[in-house]
Parts: C-alpha cells; structure tokens; sequence
C-alpha cells in the first residue's frame, strides 16, 4: 500500500500526514511562466468545491506497472533514469509552460503529492481520468440524444433522439441500418428487448411504440400514457416491459400492473437480472425496488439529496447503484450513491462529478460503474472501493445517455451534442 503524505508548509500549520485526514483532490493544472511563483494547480474539496493552489515545491511518485513518471508543465512522462524506484522522490521543477484550463492527462493510476504550499486544506492524492479511444461518431442526429441501447448480440445500437426518431447503427462500420419515425415529439427512451427482436420507445407524445426491429413495423397498437415516458425496460425474459411504473405483457399489450409509490417522474428505470424485480429513480427524490408482477414495493431508499435520475443493478443483483443532481441548482449533491438491494443500507458515496449526473450504469462484468452528466466527462470507478480507474472526454456538451456492450468491452455515449459515440474500455 502506497503511503499518502502531504506537508503544508503554510506558517503555524503542521504537516498532515494520516491518510484518515485527507479529504479532496489535488490536480496540477499547469505553471507559472515565472519559477518563483512555483506550480499552479486547482484543488477540489470534498469533490465540489474548486480552489486555486499555488505549490512552491512539488514531489510525486506513481506506481504504474513499476514504472516512474514525472509532471512537467502539461505532460507526464516517464522518468528514463535507471536506478529510480517505485516510491522514490522526484522533484519538479517550473519549466515555464504555458496555462491551460483543463488538467493534464496522467496515464499513471497513482499520484501522490508528498510536498505543497498555499494549501489551507487536507487533500487527497487524486487517480485521474484517462481518455480512452473512441472508436467512432455518428453525426446522424440533429437533436440532443436523450438514451442508448445495445443489441443483445452486442452488433447494433439503437438511439433516442430529440429529433423525434430512433436511429439503429451498426457497430463494425459506424453506419446507419434504419430510422424509426412514428413518434411525433421528442423520444425520451429506448430499449432492446433481450430476445433481439423488438425495441420499446417512447417520449414526450406519451404514448409506447413496441416495433420490430427487423421491419420498423408496430407490433402493438400504441400504448398511451398520461405523462410522458423517460425511461423503458424489458424482463429478462422478453415477456414484459414497463415504462412510468406501469407493467405491460409485450403479447397482447394488456397492462400487467402499476407501480404508484412514487411521487414525481420517473427517469431511471432496470429490471434485476434473472428476476422480475425492477428499480426505479425518481424525481421525487427516492430509489425503490418493487415487482414486476404485482408493483409491490419491497425497498425505498431515501440517500439522495435531490432528484435522481440513474439507476442500475450490478450483475449479481445484490447492490444498486444511483445518481442526480437538480440542474438548476450548481453547488447542489452530484454525488454517486451504491446501497444494498435489500435492505437500502449506503455501502458507499462517490465524489467525483461537478454537475448533474443523468446516467450511472454497472458494467456486465460487475468491475466497473460508468457515469456522466453535465461535466460533461464519463468516468469509470471501482465499484469496491471508489477509485477512478480512468474515463473519455470526447463530448464537448453534457451526458445524457449511456450504455455498455454486452460483453462490457466499449461503451456508447450520447447527449447535448447530437452525436452517438463509441469508445474503448
């Protein structure tokens, strides 16, 4: 285990050096053109509030392989000199780079900030986030693209846009198959039956479309709510789906059940693996667990702060993990919530994103949790202890969808854009 140590050289300060004292992230933004006003960063306390920090005297090592990287101004490179250790102290100097808004990508998991001035708070040694390969963008759409989903056999995927239509793209050569437009507004939600052979989508024309995926033609008449719908579902046995807590049998159209517990719209929506309990988040501030069979609530869970966009089940259905934020609200909780199926009891809370997060999704191997929002980066974390492994920054606008390959392999992102993209994980 890495020892974190940090030493404030602020007058009348002591050094902090229990790692049960650190608190926030430190990254080094860039340095001064003049050496005597030392390494400019920006610190995040607590994971929401931003700070300039002046470091006169910066040591680092990173532990990456057992290999030794060093920051100097922009960069990270690796330090070619034989004889350096994992652990050992390197010093970096001001080399008069120029300033720059965005942070330095860091291919190294750890960095350890071991010596830094103008710091009035405990920090924490940060694990920054990569950017990961796209491997292609589709510019189909001319409107924000609000949800995503794979095809079961991990080839396609299918969009929802503002724009009114759902696009199927291939995923080998980046091409559009097919464009669904029966919908009249906006399209909020889109999903891919597990069976492969249909698609659900809806929006804010309140009304259902269950198409086949083959034809684009309607294999039930249109189902008609009285709210618009954000978010869609399947059983995992292709019988049911269900959108804005009602239940419906994918046969004959003929409601199943309703879920009423809830008080504002629903926005996130999951049905558990190999079971017929779904998860809900809500507008009115709650996560709950109910079944799909007769809307029975079993679990409600009450962490979040405000609003509450995403939810999603890990593989083993065991733990859930949630996500919002209010947008209008800057300074409000964007914090990432994994709790217990269960019994609703917090395992963990993330720190991490700035803004509102719309989309939280676990990957099929259980390894990892994706995010995004309106920062607008994804990022990906541990899931078990909250580390960030790494993430993309491809989108220049906000986040609004999200959804990993089948085989957990790449992950599509779409949002304020107009763009869908495909990346590597």
């Amino acid at each position: 285990m890495i020892e974190h140590f940090i030493e404030q050289r602020n007058e009348g300060q002591k050094p902090c050096q229990s790692t049960s004292d650190i608190k926030g992230n430190i990254t080094i933004v860039s340095q001064s053109s003049d050496p005597a006003k030392g390494i400019r960063g920006k610190v995040w306390l607590d994971g929401r509030k931003e700070r300039d920090a002046v470091f006169e005297e910066v040591f680092i090592y990173i532990r990456d392989d057992s290999r030794i990287y060093r920051i100097e101004g922009e960069e990270c490179r690796e330090v070619p000199f034989d004889g350096l250790r994992v652990g050992q102290r390197i010093q970096v100097e001001s080399t008069g780079q120029t300033t720059s808004s965005d942070p330095p990508e860091i291919t190294a998991r750890k960095v350890i900030i071991l010596s830094a001035s103008s710091v009035r708070q405990p920090l924490e040694a940060f694990a920054p986030v990569r950017q990961n390969s796209t491997r292609w963008i589709y510019t189909g759409h001319t409107g924000w693209v609000y949800d995503l989903c794979w095809s079961p056999d991990g080839t396609k995927v299918a969009s929802a846009s503002e724009d009114q239509t759902v696009q199927i793209m291939e995923i080998a050569f980046g091409r559009r198959l097919f464009t669904y437009r029966g919908h009249q507004h906006s399209v909020w939600a889109v999903a891919w039956s597990p069976d492969g052979k249909k698609i659900a989508s809806s929006g804010v024309d309140k009304m259902v479309h269950v198409w086949d995926v083959a034809t684009g033609e309607l294999l039930l008449p249109l189902i008609k709510n009285t709210s618009p719908i954000a978010a869609l579902a399947w059983s995992p046995d292709s019988r049911y789906f269900t959108g804005g807590g009602r239940v419906w049998d994918s046969e004959t159209g003929k409601q199943i059940c309703q879920h009423q517990r809830h008080t504002g719209r629903i926005h996130g929506l999951a049905w558990m693996p190999n079971s017929r309990k779904l998860v809900s988040a809500s507008f009115d501030k709650t996560v709950q667990v109910w079944d799909g069979r007769t809307a029975q609530t079993y679990v409600t869970y009450k962490g979040h702060k405000n609003l509450v966009f995403a939810a999603s089940w890990s593989p083993d259905g065991r733990r859930i993990v949630s996500g919002g934020g209010d947008p209008s609200i800057p300074s409000d909780d964007h914090s990432i919530h994994i709790w217990d199926s269960a019994t609703g009891k917090n395992y963990q809370v993330y720190q991490g994103h700035t803004k509102t997060v719309y989309v939280a999704e676990w990957s099929p191997t259980g390894r990892i949790i994706a995010s995004g929002g309106d920062d607008p980066a994804i990022r990906l974390w541990d899931p078990n202890t909250g580390s960030l492994y790494g993430g993309y920054r491809g989108h220049p606008k906000g986040i609004l969808a999200l959804a990993w390959s089948p085989d957990g392999s790449h992950i599509a992102s779409g949002g304020r854009d107009h763009t869908v993209q495909i990346w590597d994980v």
